[in-house]
């Protein structure tokens, strides 16, 4: 399924265009997703970016889902794709801004499914004193993550295919893989994996996402984490009554870079 929305009337796109996709196997797309989808379009279409969006459904292989619909990304000029898994909603805002930042792989930290819990299946890079490693964009340097929401440009997978190339009709960029120690990793784990063996992958922290019954902000996430340095043994939520003055010091003294963002 393909919608295509081309500002120049196919007369060719002078700058930035999307490819905005999901993969879904039962075709059903939370509500969530398309709320945040609508008002992503709506403010897309203001700034005047063109945009196409396309749906991979009722295939049971994420894995092949995901390289279809790279594959059909790159038959068309978009510059980039932005891939969103189907269960989940986002700012819309923050799409527009990450394609400004004009970064090769730019993910999201997406917030766990997990109930009551807040917690991000990602691994970051990080300075000798364990603060997160930032670059003058606010963007945090990432090892590994997934592309439950992702933009990555055309050239990434030219340069893979480039550096690997199969001879099949559909390329295998994301692959279900098992590490040395006999893990099993996901598709789009071995994706960034793959990638960061070439270039380098960002986070853009500051997205709120809704998923399952979850919200969160790694953003506002690593802000309320404390400071290294101090040390905090019996570190606890605060409970009702009880002031933690030392702790709440602590958490308003924090310093992760991450107040240079100009997002």
């Amino acid at each position: 399924m393909r919608i295509n929305h081309d500002i120049n009337g196919g007369s060719g796109k002078a700058g930035p265009s999307l490819f905005i996709c999901s993969p879904s196997y039962s075709g059903d797309f939370n509500c969530h997703f398309v709320t945040s989808l609508l008002q992503t379009t709506r403010i897309l279409e203001e700034k005047k970016i063109p945009y196409t969006i396309y749906f991979s459904v009722y295939d049971s292989l994420v894995a092949r889902s995901r390289n279809d619909l790279v594959d059909n990304f790159l038959k068309t000029d978009c510059t980039h794709i932005l891939m969103i898994d189907a269960d989940q909603g986002w700012t819309p805002e923050a799409v527009p801004n990450m394609l400004s930042l004009d970064k090769d792989c730019l993910t999201a930290a997406v917030i766990s499914r997990k109930p009551n819990a807040e917690e991000y299946a990602i691994k970051i890079d990080t300075n000798q004193d364990m603060t997160p490693l930032v670059n003058e964009q606010g963007l945090i340097k990432c090892s590994s993550n997934g592309v439950a929401f992702a933009m990555i440009k055309r050239e990434v997978f030219e340069t893979i295919k480039a550096d690997n190339p199969y001879n099949q009709s559909v390329y295998p960029y994301f692959q279900h893989f098992y590490g040395k120690d006999g893990s099993h990793y996901g598709e789009d784990t071995y994706f960034i994996n793959e990638w960061n063996k070439i270039g380098e992958t960002w986070i853009y922290p500051d997205i709120t996402f809704k998923h399952g019954t979850n919200e969160g902000n790694y953003h506002e996430f690593l802000l309320k984490q404390p400071q290294p340095g101090i040390e905090l043994p019996e570190f606890k939520q605060p409970q009702p009554g009880i002031e933690l003055p030392e702790l709440e010091k602590a958490i308003n003294n924090l310093n992760y870079n991450l107040k240079k963002m100009v997002m």
